[in-house]
């Protein structure tokens, strides 16, 4: 059999993507810092932002995952792990930004079970975007550093959640957008 050559427009859409984010992060810090922003109000809301968006992401897909019958088996936040079977965290050998591990029923059609992992994947960008929404809310009602760190934190999260739905895929990488792509109805 011939090998199948790259699809083009995959690697097109990844070197959008990456610009795009590129863009973005560089118009987002260009504007945290012209406005007078305090370094370590912008470095506070990039350290506390960062794990917080990943958890709240995660624990997006783990909510939607349960309400259409699926079991929570681990949930990886950085380089710790947590399974609900032993009910304690761990650390990983190999840290990841983050993930939830979720199996189904037994017995249900191939089309049930895509369609219930579809409703899980739409969970963690949906939970994230609501709640970079929330701090985006709360920083224009703040005042002074407390309003950089909350427009730091609604920026990570944006920008974070925007990426992992984009349906691209790279190196070892198959964020929730590509991973809805393969399970739309239709596909293989």
């Amino acid at each position: 059999m011939k090998p199948n050559p790259p699809r083009p427009r995959r690697q097109v859409t990844t070197v959008l993507s990456a610009l795009g984010g590129g863009l973005l992060g560089f118009f987002a810090t260009g504007a945290l810092f012209s406005s007078g922003a305090p370094l370590w109000a912008v470095g506070l809301g990039l350290g506390l932002g960062w794990p917080v968006q990943i958890l709240i992401h995660e624990l997006g897909h783990v909510w939607f995952g349960r309400q259409r019958g699926l079991q929570l088996r681990l949930l990886g936040i950085g380089p710790a792990v947590w399974s609900p079977h032993s009910r304690r965290w761990r650390r990983s050998r190999i840290p990841a930004l983050g993930f939830a591990y979720l199996m189904p029923p037994p017995g249900l059609t191939p089309d049930d079970l895509a369609r219930r992992y579809r409703h899980m994947i739409l969970g963690g960008p949906l939970m994230g975007l609501l709640f970079s929404a929330a701090c985006a809310a709360l920083a224009s009602a703040a005042q002074g550093d407390a309003s950089t760190v909350l427009w730091t934190v609604a920026g990570v999260g944006l920008f974070m959640n925007l990426i992992s739905a984009l349906p691209v895929t790279g190196p070892g990488l198959l964020p929730d957008g590509a991973r809805w792509q393969r399970l739309r109805p239709g596909s293989a």
